[in-house]
């Protein structure tokens, strides 16, 4: 079962996600072997998909600075797939929280 995050961070700032994955005994999770070539980090109230990368077990995405505009919360979730087998993988949910910067 994934449990929800939840991140803070101040509007306007450029975010990185590293999610380091991992199979249900613990172990590293075989990227290569489930031939994973994408990475996707999803903010439905926002409509965006950002691509990311994937190198071994670690999924990483730069959320760029202006991708926020208004304080508030953003659920999200980031998904991992392979274009050669269909699957789909969903690894982590949240939720961003954006603050304003204290006057």
């Amino acid at each position: 079962m994934v449990k929800p995050v939840i991140l803070s961070a101040w509007l306007g700032d450029t975010l990185s996600l590293r999610v380091a994955l991992h199979d249900d005994s613990g172990a590293a999770f075989d990227s290569a072997s489930w031939q994973i070539d994408s990475v996707q980090l999803c903010i439905p109230a926002l409509d965006a998909i950002i691509d990311g990368t994937i190198a071994a077990n670690l999924a990483s995405v730069l959320v760029p600075a202006d991708t926020f505009q208004t304080p508030g919360d953003y659920p999200f979730y980031l998904q991992i797939l392979s274009s050669a087998s269909g699957a789909v993988f969903t690894p982590t949910t949240g939720t961003f929280i954006l603050l304003d910067l204290p006057a």
